[in-house]
């Protein structure tokens, strides 16, 4: 296992290769695993914008190689450093253990041309606020829809073209299990 000044996404699965990213399977590609234990959470600032570095205890992994690194400080894609600041935010909550599997995934819109995707690699606890709310207004996991055929699409009514269909994820993202302050 190496140790490293600081986890990030760079320093475990290298820069982003754009012509890979075109050629794999749903021009998506799974860059790393990142778990631990996140304790304290810094904002700053630099020439690429907005970020949070973590103190704690982190590993994180190589999907592509399999190899594996350790530190005490780290920094995530927005979207993950949201989730976790999030929990480190709310009362009481003195650390906060989170799972996740980063991927890359391509986006015609996105500036970069890619976008990031995060993925729980923790089930929600039974005392997720979130899973709470659910289970109050009855909201149950959707299955994943299968693919239409052009046929299909062709044969869609007016009406059905009009209204929207609002699913929740068949796997919650939980990232994280709070440690609360006694």
């Amino acid at each position: 296992m190496q140790i490293l000044r600081k986890i990030t996404l760079k320093g475990v699965a290298g820069k982003i290769d754009f012509e890979k990213l075109l050629e794999a399977k749903d021009r998506r590609i799974d860059l790393m695993k990142v778990y631990g234990t996140a304790r304290k959470a810094k904002p700053d600032q630099s020439d690429l914008g907005p970020y949070v570095r973590f103190s704690g205890s982190f590993r994180a992994m190589n999907i592509a190689t399999g190899e594996m690194f350790e530190s005490g400080v780290m920094l995530l894609p927005g979207i993950a450093q949201d989730l976790i600041m999030g929990a480190l935010d709310s009362d009481g909550a003195e650390a906060v253990d989170f799972g996740f599997t980063i991927s890359v995934k391509y986006n015609a819109e996105s500036a970069t041309k890619y976008e990031y995707d995060i993925q729980s690699l923790m089930s929600p606890s039974k005392d997720d606020p979130l899973e709470r709310l659910a289970a109050q207004m009855g909201l149950v996991a959707l299955p994943k829809p299968e693919a239409e055929t052009e046929t299909e699409a062709e044969t869609e009514t007016e009406a059905e073209k009009e209204t929207e269909t609002v699913a929740v994820s068949e796997k919650p993202v939980e990232p994280v299990k709070k440690h609360l302050k006694k």
